[in-house]
């Protein structure tokens, strides 16, 4: 089915909006992927949340089922990017523009988590990610999907390398 031409003005917009983030997302994940895994860490979950006031991502050292956190010491238990900047600008989209695009179907949260767990996927990749030890996944807060970093697939359970 074709995307509306609403949906894909959202993207374009959203798009823009997104690569303004990439330094300081690569070098967030540039240091994820030079530090030394903690041994109880078998899951690295990114997760991504609803708020746009910063970067929306959140980073979680998880143990082999996925259930629990077990490492709390940055860079593993923390927001991926510090600095405080907002993921869209309101000037780019606006507040009524966002509720237009709802208006005309196109959902807005959805979309933009589909978004940057594609384009952190692409730069997990671009920094050499694909070597990283243990499975490492990005989703929305509370989604039932993940994104494989490693092999850039929608999964609905999360396996450690091991499993």
């Amino acid at each position: 089915m074709a995307k509306s031409k609403y949906q894909l003005e959202f993207e374009s917009l959203f798009s823009s909006e997104l690569e303004r983030h990439r330094e300081l997302v690569t070098d967030a994940l540039k240091v994820l992927l030079a530090t030394e895994v903690p041994s109880d860490v078998k899951i690295l979950l990114l997760e991504c949340h609803s708020y746009w006031y910063a970067f929306p991502v959140s980073v979680f050292a998880l143990d082999e089922k996925g259930e629990d956190e077990v490492c709390f010491k940055k860079p593993f238990s923390t927001r991926l990017v510090a600095k405080e900047r907002k993921l869209i600008r309101e000037r780019v989209i606006t507040p009524d523009q966002l509720d237009q695009f709802e208006d005309k179907k196109v959902d807005t949260f959805k979309t933009a988590h589909i978004m940057i767990a594609d384009w952190i996927a692409s730069i997990w990749k671009e920094n050499g990610g694909d070597k990283y030890p243990i499975a490492a996944y990005i989703t929305a807060h509370d989604s039932p999907r993940y994104l494989d970093l490693r092999t850039r697939e929608w999964v609905r359970k999360m396996k450690s390398l091991a499993s």
